[in-house]
């Protein structure tokens, strides 16, 4: 069971990476992706969303995360947000972030 707000975070997340083409991931295995959705619907603490968040980013080839104007630094400051955050409503402002760029 997830709680309301951790639910909102991994179906967010999962539209957010149903958006994204095969040809902009790194490995478009079917299994590979059916295990990111399990992973990311059974997550019970927003930790667990997030840490299913920073995984699927590192999935994006670099010339789409360059596109989008994520440099390094974007990125590390964003995967430090993840790995700090305690509460939903961050955590669901970062995943929108990751939707946003």
């Amino acid at each position: 069971f997830q709680a309301p707000s951790i639910e909102a975070a991994a179906t967010l997340l999962l539209d957010v990476s149903d958006r994204i083409p095969f040809r902009a991931v790194r490995c478009s295995s079917a299994k590979l992706w059916r295990n990111f959705e399990k992973k990311t619907r059974t997550s019970h603490t927003m930790k667990g969303v997030l840490k299913e968040a920073r995984w699927f980013y590192a999935q994006l080839k670099p010339s789409i995360t360059s596109q989008a104007g994520w440099g390094s630094w974007g990125k590390t400051n964003w995967e430090q947000q993840c790995q700090r955050c305690r509460g939903s409503t961050e955590g669901k402002a970062l995943i929108r972030q990751l939707e946003s760029e």
